[in-house]
């Protein structure tokens, strides 16, 4: 049987997971019950996933607790269609979230850059600034001191195959592992060719 659930669920970000925060969160033995819970939609009349439901903070509903009362692709249409009547509206929401990013870029941004290292590497901010520290803020291969002009920080290299991280390479020599389809031998052989033709 297939997670309905983990295939609708949409997080802030856009996209899909691939884990059902059900399944997660939820005891076996009550995950089909909660799962497939089916609300009815008062604009499409369609019964659909309570998950597909968002969550009306101001008030409880009968039957469908804080659910709203309109699953969410309605909803969607029903914003679209007031703000195309009502542009001022969007303008003046447009200019309070840009806003809003301006003063909380730096954490937003250090806030992606912490679920990525995470989601790519395994690593946290903290285990990233220890492997700095001990390079000495260098590249761990060519021994520069910056990652490269348009990045501030140096890649996290890592085995393809095993994904275990290796050290912090600066761009181009990160680069260049990857050219060499992280090869030694196609390494060395790139170093015998050069020192055979020095002159």
């Amino acid at each position: 049987m297939v997670c309905y659930v983990v295939q609708k669920q949409s997080w802030p970000a856009g996209g899909t997971s691939g884990s059902c925060p059900y399944c997660v969160a939820t005891p076996a033995g009550s995950f089909l019950e909660t799962a497939m819970k089916l609300l009815k939609c008062s604009t499409c009349k369609e019964q659909k996933p309570e998950n597909d439901f968002t969550i009306d903070r101001h008030c409880i509903h009968a039957n469908r607790g804080q659910r709203s009362y309109f699953c969410r692709d309605c909803e969607h249409v029903n914003r679209r269609k007031y703000l195309a009547a009502n542009p001022h509206i969007h303008e003046k929401m447009k200019a309070y979230k840009r806003q809003q990013y301006k003063e909380r870029a730096p954490e937003l941004i250090l806030r992606a850059r912490e679920n990525r290292y995470v989601k790519m590497y395994g690593i946290t901010i903290e285990d990233y600034d220890a492997m700095l520290v001990k390079q000495n803020g260098k590249c761990n291969i060519c021994g520069g001191s910056k990652a490269n002009r348009k990045q501030r920080h140096f890649h996290v290299d890592h085995n393809h195959k095993t994904g275990k991280t290796r050290a912090l390479l600066c761009g181009k020599c990160n680069q260049m592992i990857g050219l060499c389809r992280e090869d030694p031998m196609i390494l060395q052989e790139a170093i015998n060719y050069l020192f055979r033709h020095l002159q």
